[in-house]
């Protein structure tokens, strides 16, 4: 996970207009691949709350007192949510 750089942005195709945090890598084993994340995809919100760095991440998911959670993702110049099993 990383802040968006303007390197990250022009690599993944990502509009000026985003702001998130963009996948760079994933663990195939991990709970993000299963999930269905793509590197590229950038995570906006997570239960409605901005994602603005990977250390906000970090903390919401810390937080999250439940095993489910609503993503905002932004893919391929659209947004959609998924629901994702964190636990």
């Amino acid at each position: 996970m990383s802040e968006i750089t303007a390197a990250l942005a022009a690599r993944y195709r990502i509009s000026q207009t985003v702001s998130g945090v963009v996948v760079t890598a994933l663990d195939p084993a991990g709970v993000a691949a299963r999930e269905g994340l793509l590197a590229g995809d950038v995570l906006v919100e997570l239960d409605q709350a901005a994602i603005a760095t990977p250390t906000d991440l970090g903390r919401m998911l810390a937080a999250q007192q439940t095993d489910n959670a609503l993503l905002l993702v932004y893919r391929d110049y659209a947004e959609l949510f998924t629901i994702v099993t964190l636990r």
